[in-house]
């Protein structure tokens, strides 16, 4: 559905919300501003989520596969608000011509599983 559709319905379209059918159920997700949220805080499809915690922060870091950029990195402070800060790898041809979008030959490949650790002011990716 429009976003001018769903706002002829009387629907108003929010930054966290799915509309079902004609906009009969709204639902909102992730941190409803009173103190409270609701699944899933991530609106998206962040696989294999690895997190840590430094001081006050948290990170997380998801795989992407074949996809560049390669293994977003995500930042949040209360673990419902998550932020990207960045990619491990701009490119994944970086890491291998094989994985260029003109071969297409390398699906499920590219970077998965990844870890994140943090020791002695550095953080280090694997």
């Amino acid at each position: 559905m429009s976003r001018t559709h769903a706002r002829s319905r009387g629907c108003g379209v929010r930054r966290s919300a799915f509309f079902y059918r004609g906009c009969r159920k709204y639902i909102q997700w992730g941190d409803l501003g009173n103190g409270r949220y609701r699944n899933p805080i991530l609106p998206a499809d962040y696989s294999e989520l690895d997190a840590i915690r430094v001081g006050d922060d948290y990170f997380t870091i998801s795989s992407t596969f074949q996809f560049s950029p390669g293994m977003a990195i995500l930042h949040s402070r209360d673990l419902v608000n998550w932020s990207t800060v960045g990619h491990a790898v701009p490119d994944l041809t970086r890491i291998s011509p094989e994985l260029n979008w003109t071969r297409m030959n390398r699906y499920g490949r590219g970077i998965c599983a990844g870890a994140i650790r943090h020791h002695a002011g550095r953080f280090r990716l694997g």
